[in-house]
């Protein structure tokens, strides 16, 4: 079928009424609302450091409106862990329609607000949308129809759900599902409701993912102004059964977007939604009026005023915040370096101490300092336990310093197969004792009043505990699992995979994306699917977490070299070994490189390493904290080298 015949057969189906829509922002870009990059840039001009000094890292993060790299959830994520505070969010204000018309600013709903509503009334089917803005309610009013606006989470989505199923939904009234919370809500602005941060928008809404699917077993979902890069919603519509085809509407210039569209075989129609509207309904076709620079900016100068009134944030603490956007981003050797300069001479109170010595153990391990790992986060426990306060914290150390010591085993399999039993059993008895010991603590937390982003953190760190226990159980035991002609090896194979679907399902109710991206990786590498894989490192990517990315395509390499297609491995292992090398994690840039000797063993290529490579590969075992690292490297350099 060509591009035109999709055309025509989208246009059909709404002739017929045999489709819904799910809305992205990219509906919205006609109305020249303010965009998420404009938000996101004029936040952070509030609070980074705005010093030549730091321009630079502060450029890499974010250089301006259309040109930033870390995920905005990440970005409103960290401060409201830093600073503690909802009025982080105040510059969405930008999006209000009463603070716009204060200005001037006209809020208008372009064509695809007006068809979509008008349609979707006629037809008597719900709106579904990620957007935050009020246009589709602006559409609503001017065509002269009721609405209902249906938050995540309520009493009057749940009912609308279930009037929807029974069929008694209320006709003449547009349905809009805001999936991600509104600015706006029953005459009030409502900053609360948004859905800003990682942890709402990895909580996945099943209610509304079933009702999705219930609907597109008569009707069509037509997906306008959307990429499908998010994690509660299109990952989770992958799975379902949709008996209709999708249809998608997008020019398609991303290629995440047309690689979504691909994996659930919708119908692609390359165009934007406003052409197709207009061709068949002209007459709502609306003429808006360009927006000055001069009011954009007075809109957000105000607010910006305000907001330094609201939340003062000295120096340091923007120093603080840019050290962990850089590590955010994935550039951990200048995180690490920025933050340790920060350690060394700054005047934040305890608490903010606190989060820089936690990041700084985590940074540490990422760039395979593993027993500065360990002391950043014993420092770190020392201050907690003079502030009762800082509890949430005192969480995240203890699990730290069990990964410090996890991580000094000095485990690896790529080159030579090297596990320190004794060591491996001492790291085994300690994530078991500070289990026990923080579970009680998590559960407080869990039980009483969430105060904060910290609280929240403290629930996902017992995840990510058990992660990391049950990845040490699978080294252990991975020898067994390979030999897969033994009764025991099916038991233990099936046994751990249960468990990364358990931590999965866990990680889906806290909202913790990192979970569920690193239970993905764990598994494919005792049990292969492809789908499994692409998502974890969909959900990486969004997190813009290189270490994740480079072990994932570390699992590729490997799943290539035992099917012995050992070129390919070698493609990939120097993927790995890149990724390592630009992060800073040098251990996987050192596994990167054994990949690469044991792919060429295998080709019976010699020597297994140029001198270059091997020369960089000594340089960079030598940077590796532990003496079991150490030990292990001077056997892999004997093996290579003779």
């Amino acid at each position: 079928m060509t591009l035109l015949d999709n055309r025509t057969k989208l246009i059909n189906r709404l002739n017929t009424g045999e489709g819904f829509f799910f809305a992205g922002s990219g509906i919205s870009y006609l109305s020249f609302m303010p965009s998420a990059g404009k938000i996101l840039c004029k936040t952070a001009d509030i609070f980074l450091p705005q010093d030549e000094e730091y321009k630079a890292s502060r450029e890499i993060v974010i250089s301006n409106e259309n040109d930033y790299h870390i995920q905005p959830e990440l970005l409103y994520e960290t401060l409201l862990y830093v600073l503690n505070s909802n009025d982080t969010l105040f510059l969405w204000r930008s999006l209000s329609p009463d603070y716009l018309k204060m200005f001037g600013y006209p809020v208008i709903p372009n064509i695809n607000h007006l068809f979509i509503v008008d349609y979707s009334v006629k037809n008597n089917v719900p709106i579904f949308t990620t957007n935050f803005d009020c246009l589709f309610e602006e559409a609503a009013k001017e065509l002269g129809y009721d609405y209902e606006v249906l938050l995540p989470h309520t009493n009057a989505e749940a009912d609308a759900i279930q009037s929807i199923r029974n069929g008694t939904i209320k006709k003449g009234v547009a349905h809009i599902f805001k999936l991600h919370g509104s600015i706006y809500f029953h005459g009030f602005e409502s900053l609360e409701t948004l859905s800003t941060t990682m942890i709402s928008i990895t909580k996945v809404n099943f209610p509304v993912i079933d009702l999705l699917e219930t609907i597109s077993r008569s009707k069509h979902i037509i997906f306008v102004g959307y990429s499908g890069r998010d994690i509660d919603y299109f990952p989770e519509i992958k799975r379902r059964s949709l008996s209709y085809t999708p249809i998608w509407v997008d020019q398609f210039h991303d290629p995440a977007t047309k690689e979504n569209c691909e994996y659930i075989n919708a119908i692609p129609v390359i165009s934007y939604p406003n052409e197709i509207f207009e061709q068949e309904k002209p007459e709502l076709k609306r003429s808006i009026p360009p927006i000055s620079k001069g009011i954009a900016e007075e809109v957000f100068t105000s607010l910006q005023k305000e907001l330094v009134k609201r939340i003062a944030v000295n120096e340091d603490e923007k120093r603080l915040l840019l050290g962990i956007f850089v590590k955010e981003i994935g550039d951990y050797k200048l995180a690490y370096r920025l933050l340790l300069g920060l350690y060394r001479n700054n005047s934040l109170t305890l608490e903010k101490q606190t989060i820089l010595l936690l990041a700084l153990s985590g940074l540490a391990h990422e760039n395979s300092l593993y027993e500065s790992c360990g002391s950043f986060a014993k420092e770190a426990l020392r201050i907690t336990r003079r502030k009762s306060y800082l509890e949430s914290y005192a969480v995240r150390a203890l699990f730290q310093i069990s990964e410090s010591k996890r991580m000094l085993i000095a485990h690896d399999a790529i080159f030579l197969y090297n596990m320190n039993y004794p060591d491996a059993f001492l790291a085994l008895l300690s994530f078991l004792l500070v289990d026990l010991l923080v579970r009680g603590k998590v559960q407080k937390i869990r039980n009483g009043k969430v105060n904060n982003i910290a609280d929240i953190y403290a629930t996902q760190d017992l995840i990510e505990h058990r992660i990391r226990l049950f990845a040490l159980v699978q080294a252990f035991v991975k020898p067994i699992i390979d030999r897969k002609e033994f009764i025991l090896s099916k038991f233990l194979r099936t046994w751990l995979i249960n468990r990364w679907h358990e931590i999965r399902r866990e990680s889906f109710s806290e909202g913790h994306s990192h979970g569920i991206a690193t239970a993905f990786r764990f598994e494919t590498r005792i049990n292969w699917d492809v789908d499994e894989l692409k998502e974890g490192r969909h959900i990486f990517e969004l997190r813009s977490y290189e270490t994740g990315k480079g072990l994932i395509l570390s699992n590729i390499a490997e799943d290539f070299f035992k099917s012995g297609h050992y070129a390919d491995a070698k493609k990939f292992y120097l993927e790995f070994f890149d990724n390592g090398l630009k992060s800073g994690n040098k251990l996987n840039a050192i596994k990167g490189l054994l990949g690469i000797a044991k792919c060429n063993r295998a080709l019976s290529i010699y020597p297994l390493l140029a001198p270059s490579d091997l020369r960089l590969l000594k340089e960079l075992m030598r940077c590796i904290e532990g003496k079991n690292w150490q030990r292990y490297f001077s056997r892999v350099l004997k093996a290579i080298e003779h």
